[in-house]
């Protein structure tokens, strides 16, 4: 045995060599790696299309599983495409927890039972992951809850989304040392906004100085509107040009971006397939819209939009056509006046999606450019 001198010795080294790995900087990496969020509640042949054509880019799914609503209700499930799952390649097995729920009581159990049985179906199941976006006061109750979870989830990773101002909370520590990814939403934080760079920039690097710990962050695809009435969105070309910020000036500790929410043919409120990849591959974001006339019987054409690049794209607020015009109609909003079609400003045609404007019918018709 070592005499007390030397025990002293060694123990002061070794707290020395901790504290020292515990100040080295993180590294600072340009943003590579992302993963997206499959948040329907119900999926349909739209949606089992979305996740085998998903872009290129995502590495991961997480795949929203259980929502516990109410206080004492039970778990509510998801109508998950279990077979189109399978083909998805990873997954990680999300629980919503309303931020008004107490999660004191709450058993994990359901989403481990539901994770093995989707292991069973062939699914590849890394991990698990609560989203529950509890009052920066009950993150204290929220690292001990988590602590109690972890024998229950057994060797399968434990991850959780957060909220910016949980940085403040002197039980940060507790609870990112809870569990193995922190996941920071940087979207639908103040409202109106949906998403603010300059505020998201602010966000990521105080939670990188609080936590000193590899984080990811939530970057949204969609619109949606508010109570009280307006629509907000999240631009493209706003968020593309954050994701490239963080490309040319990396946020130490960032690791990746999961991206709120993979969208299906039809959902009009969430990017197209070729936007989301665009930016997440730092692509330039083009709209490029051409209008042709498609038959459709003896005399009559359907009038269709196409926009061949990659992000929406404004139509032409005003169609003239040419040749022995006998009648036209126009859909979506769009009038008629004088041979014309009037569409309103705020029609937006969607990449890869064609869009049917109006009909006319007539001899030698052609639309005018």
């Amino acid at each position: 045995m070592l005499p007390t001198s030397w025990r002293m010795v060694a123990v002061l080294y070794l707290w020395t060599v901790s504290m020292a790995a515990c100040s080295e900087p993180l590294p600072a990496r340009p943003l590579a790696m992302h993963e997206a969020y499959v948040w329907q509640h119900h999926w349909g042949p739209a949606m089992r299309a979305a996740v085998e054509q998903r872009p290129r880019a995502i590495q991961q799914l997480r795949v929203l599983a259980l929502t516990w609503t109410q206080q004492d209700a039970p778990p509510v499930p998801t109508s998950v495409d279990l077979i189109g799952l399978a083909h998805a390649g990873p997954v990680t097995v999300v629980a919503r927890i309303e931020g008004s729920r107490l999660v004191a009581g709450l058993s994990l159990r359901p989403l481990v039972d539901l994770a093995l049985a989707w292991r069973e179906q062939g699914i590849d199941v890394r991990g698990l992951e609560v989203d529950h976006d509890c009052a920066t006061a009950r993150v204290a109750a929220y690292a001990g809850w988590l602590r109690a979870q972890r024998p229950l989830v057994g060797s399968l990773p434990l991850a959780i989304t957060a909220l910016p101002d949980w940085h403040r909370s002197p039980h940060l520590p507790a609870l990112v040392e809870a569990a193995d990814r922190v996941t920071v939403q940087l979207h639908a934080i103040r409202a109106p906004s949906l998403f603010d760079a300059k505020a998201a920039r602010l966000d990521c690097e105080a939670w990188a100085e609080a936590t000193r710990r590899p984080f990811w962050i939530a970057l949204p695809t969609y619109q949606v509107r508010l109570r009280d009435g307006p629509q907000v969105s999240a631009d493209p070309q706003v968020v593309a040009a954050f994701v490239e910020s963080l490309r040319q000036n990396p946020v130490p500790g960032l690791e990746g971006a999961a991206w709120f929410r993979l969208g299906h043919a039809g959902d009009e409120d969430a990017w197209p397939g070729a936007t989301l990849a665009a930016v997440m591959t730092g692509l330039p974001l083009r709209g490029e819209v051409n209008v042709e006339l498609r038959a459709a019987g003896t005399g009559l054409w359907d009038i269709v939009a196409h926009n061949t690049g990659n992000v929406g794209a404004a139509l032409p607020t005003k169609l003239a056509f040419g040749g022995q015009v006998e009648w036209l109609e126009g859909v979506r909003g769009c009038a008629v006046r004088h041979r014309e079609l009037h569409c309103p400003p705020t029609l937006v045609a969607q990449p890869k999606v064609p869009l049917v404007l109006g009909y006319v019918r007539g001899s030698e018709v052609r639309h005018v450019p």
